[in-house]
């Protein structure tokens, strides 16, 4: 059976944004930033003069990184991503985007939003690999015939309608045959106002058992 182990959670809004606002001072100020909880808590409490991992800013791109956690502005694209994948729904960056976007830039025109569970697949052997394509619905052996090569790799993308917006599933594979499967989930919804916006993200216990949900039907045992 293959086995799925997660790599990051991201948050992504589409829309016009202001790079040069995002430093540290100004998570702080606001209180964007829970400074409680890890990894804020001991980069924090360490009092350096750079309470951070690392920090880029230019006029078309800002970056800010807190270990597992970071944010990216550009100028059309809004993104916070958490590395850590033990419980998405408790990690600090759905409240963090929630502050950033629902009490300091309300007024930001955004357009669309999108939140990303990814992770890679690991195949036992190239068997375990062809047995997860003809359960997911592949007739490998149409496909054989037309490639002639037995070591075709099958990936594939599907989207449907779901919860007011759209999930799009892509599971592409390399082609070097040991290296691992990649499957991102993406839950994408429209903006209509920014209370309704960021309501979507109070639903992501909703959207993470859809996600699982998925993984079971596709027979993936999440690695420990």
């Amino acid at each position: 059976m293959p086995n799925f182990k997660g790599q990051f959670f991201s948050i992504i809004f589409i829309g016009k944004q202001n790079p040069q606002i995002l430093n540290h001072d100004f998570l702080i100020c606001n209180e964007v930033l829970p400074k409680e909880k890890e990894p804020f808590k001991g980069l924090i409490e360490k009092q350096s003069p750079k309470p951070f991992t690392e920090f880029i800013s230019t006029p078309v791109i800002a970056s800010l990184t807190y270990g597992p956690i970071s944010i990216v502005v550009e100028e059309t694209r809004f993104q916070i991503m958490d590395k850590r994948f033990d419980d998405p729904p408790s990690s600090p960056i759905i409240q963090i985007a929630k502050i950033y976007f629902g009490k300091l830039l309300r007024y930001t025109p955004l357009q669309i939003g999108g939140i990303n569970l990814n992770g890679i697949i690991e195949f036992a052997d190239i068997d375990d690999e062809q047995a997860f394509d003809e359960r997911v619905g592949f007739r490998r052996k149409s496909l054989l015939s037309m490639t002639g090569e037995e070591r075709t790799r099958i990936g594939f993308i599907f989207n449907f309608p779901w919860s007011d917006g759209i999930v799009e599933v892509q599971l592409p594979k390399p082609k070097i045959q040991s290296n691992p499967g990649v499957l991102n989930f993406n839950y994408e919804f429209e903006y209509k106002n920014i209370d309704a916006f960021l309501e979507y993200l109070d639903n992501f216990g909703k959207i993470y058992d859809k996600f699982n949900n998925l993984l079971q039907s596709l027979n993936l045992r999440r690695a420990q």
